[in-house]
């Protein structure tokens, strides 16, 4: 009986090892995994990954979360302790030493700035501050005005620093600070072993590879602007690849100045706001550039607006006029973007 005993605790533990070993090595499907939503730059973010394992996913979220972290303690125009904000506050200075990546953002802010001559232009802070603390009247305007161009602003690369010509001037990063947080973010999904994932920050978004499942594109709802008749529907659906999207509009964010709604979005050059479009939605290659051209976009209007995206590569846009018409507009190859049920 003892023997019998032992020869059957002996089976039972070779058992136990094999099923160990094959449960061990047995093929393993990827791990969709939600990163859950966090406050970045004034708005919501969040992360969705698919990763090999859950150690994987995990690692992959928290570091593409620190990157959206760091672009925002730096480039953050209305967080008081950001490195940009406190750049804007000492405005007896005209030259200032950046950390590389302010540097970096700033410069590559203006690239956009000479490619859409001024259409996007980050020295808008002046105005943005004057539609958003008072009301204001023509004569602030023309005051405030002196303060704006990004023709004004001056780039050193070899010891990164930039010069202001203007004392009061200031800068405002919002129309692609969060287009460079998602692009850095996904850097870092993809660093850390992400086969596919996606970067949301307040509605601007990449992805890169399948989200899984049966589905080989990410699908993105794109919000009517039309507020009194989204029956919480959305306008359209897209479906995309190793692509970013941006949306600029004022159906949701907007100034009020006197009896007049003006646009968030500020043309620099008349010193407004943006009005020829409820929303202007840009597809591009990277978030930054989806960003960017978005904000430039809604200042250029239809035409030029039209004209400059036809002539980029990879880079598409969905135009929305105002009530009460609404109507849409697609460059020549957006359609291929539009998922169809």
């Amino acid at each position: 009986m003892r023997i019998g005993k032992i020869i059957r605790i002996s089976l039972m533990t070779i058992f136990m090892v094999l099923l160990l070993s094959y449960l061990h090595f047995m093929p393993r499907g990827p791990v969709q995994m939600d990163g859950g939503s966090i406050i970045i730059m004034d708005t919501i973010a969040n992360i969705k990954i698919v990763a090999a394992d859950m150690k994987t996913a995990q690692k992959a979220v928290q570091n593409a979360t620190k990157r959206l972290e760091d672009v925002h303690r730096i480039a953050n125009a209305y967080d008081a302790n950001s490195e940009l904000a406190k750049m804007n506050a000492d405005t007896e200075k005209l030259s200032y030493k950046l950390s590389k990546e302010l540097f970096n953002i700033i410069s590559e802010a203006q690239q956009y700035s000479k490619m859409t001559s001024g259409a996007f232009d980050i020295t808008v802070k002046p105005l943005i501050d004057l539609y958003r603390n008072s009301d204001a009247l023509p004569q602030e305007l023309l005051e405030v005005k002196q303060l704006v161009g990004y023709e004004n602003l001056h780039i050193d690369p070899n010891d990164k620093t930039i010069r202001l010509e203007k004392k009061g001037m200031k800068l405002d990063l919002g129309g692609i600070a969060k287009g460079y947080a998602i692009d850095k973010a996904v850097e870092a999904l993809e660093a850390a072993g992400a086969t596919a994932g996606l970067v949301n920050v307040g509605g601007d978004i990449r992805c890169f590879g399948e989200p899984g499942g049966q589905r080989k594109y990410w699908l993105i709802e794109l919000r009517n602007p039309n507020l009194n008749d989204n029956n919480g529907k959305e306008l359209m659906v897209l479906k995309l690849k190793d692509k970013a999207v941006a949306t600029s509009g004022d159906y949701y964010r907007f100034f009020e100045n006197g009896d007049e709604r003006v646009s968030h979005i500020i043309d620099a050059k008349r010193a407004s706001g943006a009005d020829e479009f409820s929303s202007v939605t840009v597809i591009a290659k990277t978030a930054t550039d989806a960003d960017a051209l978005a904000t430039a976009v809604s200042v250029m209007g239809q035409d030029e607006g039209l004209k400059l995206i036809e002539s980029l590569e990879n880079t598409e846009a969905i135009f929305i006029s105002h009530a009460p018409e609404y109507k849409i507009t697609i460059t020549s190859g957006a359609e291929k973007y539009i998922y169809r049920n």
